[in-house]
């Protein structure tokens, strides 16, 4: 694996891969932000519109909650 990063979950013993730019949300879901700043932040970044990376950040939220690699706090 070049980019990117395999995730496992000892709670499930299951593993999964984060491309480049799932791995980028998945670092920045640490709690510190919130979702609207993640977007903020990763269209300035990336200098994409925001409505790519608000979908692509949903997208690697609920994939990560779906897989149990996330808690939801609120």
């Amino acid at each position: 694996m070049d980019d990117g990063a395999i995730v496992y979950n000892p709670l499930t013993t299951r593993a999964f891969e984060l491309n480049t730019s799932s791995l980028a949300i998945w670092e920045l879901l640490d709690g510190s932000l919130d979702v609207g700043d993640i977007i903020a932040l990763l269209t300035e970044l990336y200098e994409a519109p925001d409505e790519v990376i608000q979908r692509d950040v949903e997208t690697v939220i609920q994939e990560l909650l779906s897989n149990n690699a996330l808690l939801k706090t609120h």
